[in-house]
This record gives C-alpha cells, structure tokens and sequence, in this order.
C-alpha cells in the first residue's frame, strides 16, 4: 500500500491523506459502495452507458490479474471509504491498455483522478505497455483535462473524437 498526501484541490478543500493499493475480487463491497455513492451521471460517464449497479461478475472481470491492474484510492482516515477506482485493462492488440477511472462525486476535482491516473501511466510504462489509450465522454471535461495531463508526459499522442465520445491513445516512450 502507497500513502500519499495531495495538496489541496482546485475546489480549495484541504490536503488530502489517502491510500493507494491494488484492488482484488475481495474488494467488491467496497467498490459496490463506492458505485452507489457515485451519481448515475458519474458511472455513466465512466462505463459510457447507464451502470446502476456494479454486478460481482463484472468486478471479478475488471479486477482480475490476468486482465490487467486495477488501483483502489482510499482516505486513511475514518470513514476508510474508497474513493476512486482505476483499471489498467490489457486490449486485444499486444503491448496496449486502456485506462478508466471512476472518482466518487463528492471527491471530485481534488486531483484523485490525475493522481490515480499518473499512477497506472507509470505502471503501464514498467511493465512494458507501449501504448494506453484513454476514451472519455466527448463533453466529460475532467476527463479530458487528464488526458491534456497524460498527453504531456507521452513521447506522442493521436486524438479521435467520434460524438459522444473522445480518444487519447498516449505512446510511452
């Protein structure tokens, strides 16, 4: 488990104390909580479709080894509730991923989501992933603003925007 202390957030709340780990199948309730904290709006625009409800059998897909790394954001301090999810899922084209996150509403513009992403960039990197690609609702601007993030740090970026969504496929160097 990673600590990490994020100073405060464009929304000017306070630092943050939070806690990095990888998440496994155990960690369905938590991330089912996390689901039903979020708005229907939020998981929308993460699945890019209406997800009321995270079913068990999608978890034990996204959140199996063999299909990538998935990353659970957590406060350190009571109430303990997971925050943010991020996936880093395998594609069929060898040597690419894609990276999808969900932050709880409330956490929100804070930098969780640039942070969490950073991470599964640099993670993508030393395992040897030479391409990540990023979709994103079109109109989903904090999305969009990690993607500026991640295109910054990316030897080349290529942008498809197809209505209602948008593309970043990022190249590591």
């Amino acid at each position: 488990m990673a600590h990490y202390v994020l100073p405060p957030g464009r929304s000017g709340a306070g630092p943050l104390d939070l806690a990095l780990r990888v998440g496994t199948t155990d960690d369905y309730a938590a991330v089912r909580d996390l689901h039903r904290r979020c708005s229907a709006a939020s998981r929308a625009l993460r699945y890019h479709c209406g997800t009321p409800e995270l079913r068990p059998r999608i978890w034990q897909q996204l959140s199996d080894p063999r299909a990538g790394c998935t990353l659970l954001v957590s406060l350190t301090v009571p109430p303990h509730h997971t925050v943010a999810v991020g996936h880093l899922l395998g594609t069929n084209t060898p040597g690419s991923a894609e990276l999808a996150l969900l932050v709880e509403d409330r956490w929100q513009s804070r930098g969780i989501g640039t942070a969490l992403a950073d991470c599964l960039f640099d993670l993508a990197r030393s395992i040897g992933v030479h391409s990540v690609s990023f979709v994103s609702g079109a109109g989903n601007c904090r999305a969009q603003r990690i993607a500026r993030h991640l295109a910054a740090r990316a030897a080349d970026t290529a942008r498809t925007a197809d209505a209602p969504r948008a593309a970043v496929t990022l190249a590591l160097a």
